[in-house]
């Protein structure tokens, strides 16, 4: 899957998730811990100590994990 992912979430609140230039929400499960959707994909965003993670799935199975290219 090849996307432009933008992910802001806020502590305490929820944020923005921008997939390909469309925005959608993202709803706060945990302080460290973040989940929205697009286009039947869901993004679950993971904050740890200097780090970030963003995995998603897709119909039929599909997952994998993003890269973070810049802050």
């Amino acid at each position: 899957m090849a996307a432009t992912i933008l992910a802001t979430p806020v502590a305490a609140e929820t944020g923005n998730l921008w997939v390909n230039g469309h925005r959608t929400q993202l709803r706060t499960v945990a302080e460290d811990f973040w989940d929205g959707g697009y286009h039947g994909v869901t993004f679950e965003i993971m904050s740890g100590k200097n780090e970030l993670s963003v995995s998603y799935t897709a119909p039929h199975g599909v997952n994998g994990m993003c890269v973070v290219v810049a802050e």
